[in-house]
């Protein structure tokens, strides 16, 4: 018997076990124990993101059924996934990297570590973080329309800055860049933002990224006693609007503007 048959027999054992009595964060928990201990093959770093997620679904032996609800898509999704037909959007990878601890950055580049936890750290420049920059224009005047979430690669933080002075978990933040002029003089018309995506509900007066339908939006919104949402602009040439409580639902937070930066 090879040592990879014996490695998976023993995981199988393990993995029967955990299926009946711990869950699938549990399942991945071995799964992530097993490949520090083992390593994974080199080669998966120049394959596609469907070839990195089939190695780590085949290694924790759960049915694609069970994976495809717990991340709240159809078991074809999942499969075109696997194939390549179909990629992830943003809030399917946040989930995938949820349930699984590996990294986005690992499943969407094969680029380590995989390990979550490290997912937006480097191991080339001590004391950096990458953040992950996705193709996602949100408006700051008329709402872009958001037919992909692709990524478009990482943008390098001050580890100390993230984590001191914005008061952040990098794990948690996205760049998105901003289109239009409604919100100047406080971001301007192709700024890069830095946005908290676990901030996912209006708490108080900030500036936020929201999906309306599906046309991504930046403005300043503030939450009423009444719940209806007022959504205001910076710059005072735009005129505000209100969502009443009944049609709070319509709108989708993607996460909090915590940094926007640009050209001078």
């Amino acid at each position: 018997m090879s040592k990879i048959t014996a490695d998976k027999r023993k995981f199988g054992e393990r993995q029967r076990a955990t299926r009946v009595a711990g869950s699938l964060e549990e399942v991945f928990e071995w799964v992530r124990q097993h490949l520090a201990a083992h390593g994974t093959p080199e080669d998966l770093s120049s394959e596609t993101f469907g070839a990195r997620l089939k190695y780590l679904w085949k290694w924790s032996t759960v049915t694609a059924e069970q994976l495809s609800e717990a991340i709240g898509i159809s078991p074809p999704t999942f499969r075109a996934w696997i194939a390549g037909r179909t990629p992830p959007n943003l809030e399917n990878l946040v989930r995938l990297e949820e349930i699984t601890g590996v990294s986005v950055q690992w499943l969407a580049t094969g680029r380590p570590p995989m390990v979550f936890g490290k997912s937006v750290a480097t191991t080339e420049v001590p004391g950096f973080v990458y953040v992950p920059r996705y193709d996602v224009r949100a408006g700051a005047g008329t709402g872009q329309i958001v037919e992909s979430e692709t990524l478009k690669g990482f943008l390098a933080f001050r580890e100390d800055w993230v984590r001191s002075r914005l008061r952040r978990n990098p794990a948690n933040l996205v760049v998105f860049e901003a289109y239009g002029d409604s919100m100047q003089p406080t971001i301007a018309d192709g700024d890069i933002m830095l946005v908290d995506t676990s901030e996912d509900r209006v708490r108080g007066p900030a500036i936020y990224v929201v999906l309306a339908g599906n046309e991504a939006i930046v403005k300043r919104v503030e939450l009423r006693k009444d719940g209806a949402l007022l959504v205001k602009s910076d710059n005072p040439t735009y005129e505000p609007w209100l969502y009443d409580k009944d049609q709070v639902h319509e709108l989708r937070v993607l996460g909090k503007v915590v940094w926007a930066g640009g050209l001078v």
